[in-house]
């Protein structure tokens, strides 16, 4: 899971944090993505968040879970929808976490 948020900014890992209802106290990304990792292996947490996903973001992950993850991004997006490209500045500005565009966006945040 650390591999998945490598490259990813303090602002980015908070965003998924947040909408997994973890609180995040880390002055930096390095610091924070083993401290998001670990709490993402809460198997309650876990369950929760898939009881509460929208239906179009729970169709979307059922369908990379019987490909066992492996679905080109093409077909997933012609599916469940683009997730939309922004630096950090619009990132934060825009919300996209809580404001998202598609199910697939949903996922990515």
């Amino acid at each position: 899971m650390l591999h998945t948020f490598q490259g990813h900014d303090l602002g980015f890992l908070k965003m998924v944090a947040g909408g997994w209802g973890i609180e995040l106290n880390a002055p930096d990304a390095y610091t924070a993505m083993p401290q998001l990792a670990q709490a993402l292996l809460d198997r309650v947490l876990i369950k929760d968040q898939l009881e509460t996903l929208p239906t179009g973001a729970r169709a979307a992950l059922d369908e990379l879970l019987e490909h066992e993850g492996r679905l080109s991004w093409a077909i997933f997006t012609r599916r469940y929808g683009e997730v939309r490209v922004m630096g950090a500045a619009r990132r934060d500005r825009e919300r996209p976490d809580l404001k998202p565009a598609s199910p697939a966006e949903v996922l990515w945040y």
